[in-house]
């Protein structure tokens, strides 16, 4: 993957918000494809990126209908071989007979290939594959389609032929002034023969030259359907909604992260799947340091760059605006090269949001966690008001008790009382008894209090828990 920013992402961000891993399991067969991979790109154009999705649709319709075929053309794209190099050397110079035997070993894979794709019928729209029937003719002039390359002519044929009955009679000659004739008229027939195998060699590379825009041509196709059949082998595996883009409304119904999911999956647990549907404007999330609130945020921010990528999201339903960058704002964001703690690269961040006249979409996950409480709160609510009132979407996750009118709230549910019971539990065991769906609140709603309840599970002292019960009863006028 390369290291320039995705949508304003550096690869910091993306390992935070699992788009590495989604793209570690992207597994194309061939180098083309591995190629295409590394150099994946938002797509800009909403009719590109239907393209995109089309050609999911297509592979996975391909792979229910016909696996065997598929299989077998998964097989040729992973033999084939990568030539990219010997072609822009063709373009100026000569190829070697190693070259010439790695093109044509690609040709006949590609052939194999092409006969697969056209012979059934695959169809997706823009992979054409050009018939290079004639450059392999060029390189294979007896069709025999043999792996091996040697390089040959009738002028080789009879010099070849010749320096064999001198090196003959050398092994048989006793005479020292014959030999030495005969010595020297090898040495003569190798020049010649090296003289005439780079001739050959020159004269193919010529032939093969008129065909560099069609190889040209090959690899991006090449590149395209490798890369979207492993779109849609990922699309199967996990990802598996095809997004709606454009509008001005982030739909995401019951979206996951594939990382998450992994990583519960470990210790025989399930990630819950979240819904969001935001608008123009900023939306909170509240609820408990461990409520799952940064795991909703990275998952919307991880499904907005596979969308703009051109990949399916993880969702049961998506709908995309086309956004133009993310700005996302995490407990990552320390700047160690710039001496910036994190709440000072936090301030440089929100001075980018404050200039910005693009399509964003801006994601704070418990913004202003590194100062003092007071100010957090304060700093959160003003920053809340304020993006409530630019044209961009934004999310904000906090643990601070900020509620407004106009601004839309969700909530973590939290600990599952009913689930709980009288159940004992431990730090290990406290997070299968949370319950991580968002569910709407407002402004008047009470705030959980999820951290009391979680000192009481865990067993803090009595004397401890009714200090800390009479501070909530000062401050917040009753709990629950």
């Amino acid at each position: 993957m390369q290291t320039e920013s995705i949508l304003g992402l550096n690869k910091q961000q993306r390992d935070a918000v699992g788009l590495t891993y989604v793209f570690d399991q992207l597994k194309p067969d061939s180098p083309y494809g591995v190629y295409a991979k590394q150099h994946i790109k938002v797509v800009d154009d909403v009719a590109a990126l239907q393209i995109c999705f089309d050609h999911i649709d297509h592979a996975i319709q391909l792979t229910s209908a016909i696996p065997v075929l598929m299989d077998a053309l998964r097989f040729q794209l992973k033999a084939i071989k990568n030539i990219k190099t010997s072609i822009v050397r063709l373009k100026e110079e000569t190829l070697s007979q190693v070259e010439l035997f790695e093109v044509k070993a690609f040709l006949l894979s590609l052939e194999k290939i092409t006969a697969i794709y056209h012979d059934n019928g695959l169809g997706f729209a823009d992979i054409q594959f050009i018939s290079l029937a004639e450059a392999l003719t060029a390189l294979d002039p007896h069709g025999k389609r043999m792996q091996s390359y040697v390089v040959e002519s009738l002028r080789l044929h009879e010099i070849r032929k010749e320096k064999y009955n001198a090196e003959k009679q050398i092994n048989e000659e006793t005479d020292a002034e014959k030999l030495s004739v005969l010595k020297n008229k090898r040495i003569a027939l190798i020049q010649l023969e090296i003289k005439e195998e780079n001739k050959v060699l020159a004269d193919i590379s010529e032939a093969l030259r008129k065909y560099i825009k069609l190889f040209e041509r090959t690899f991006l196709d090449l590149m395209a359907l490798d890369l979207c059949l492993a779109k849609a082998r990922l699309a199967i595996q996990f990802c598996e909604e095809r997004p709606l883009m454009g509008g001005d409304v982030l739909i995401l119904k019951d979206m996951v992260n594939p990382e998450v999911v992994s990583i519960l999956a470990k210790e025989n647990k399930h990630m819950t799947p979240v819904t969001v549907a935001l608008s123009h404007g900023c939306t909170v999330i509240t609820g408990a340091n461990m409520g799952g609130k940064s795991v909703v945020l990275k998952t919307a921010v991880l499904n907005i760059v596979l969308a703009r990528c051109g990949f399916y999201c993880c969702a049961k339903e998506a709908q995309i605006p086309m956004f133009e960058q993310i700005v996302y704002v995490s407990e990552e964001m320390q700047d160690v090269h710039r001496g910036l703690s994190s709440f000072g690269a936090e301030v440089v961040k929100l001075k980018e949001i404050a200039a910005a006249d693009a399509l964003l979409f801006v994601a704070l996950d418990e913004l202003a966690r590194g100062t003092n409480p007071e100010e957090g709160e304060c700093i959160v609510a003003a920053v809340m008001e304020y993006l409530n009132e630019k044209a961009f979407i934004s999310l904000i996750t906090t643990h601070y008790d900020v509620r407004m009118e106009g601004i839309k709230h969700y909530q973590v549910k939290g600990l599952d009382h009913q689930r709980l019971g009288a159940k004992q539990v431990s730090p290990s065991t406290l997070s299968d008894f949370m319950d991580y769906t968002l569910v709407e609140a407002d402004a008047q709603s009470a705030p959980a209090r999820d951290a009391l309840n979680i000192c009481k599970l865990l067993g803090l002292p009595k004397e401890l828990i009714n200090k800390i019960e009479n501070q909530y009863i000062g401050n917040y006028n009753g709990y629950r």
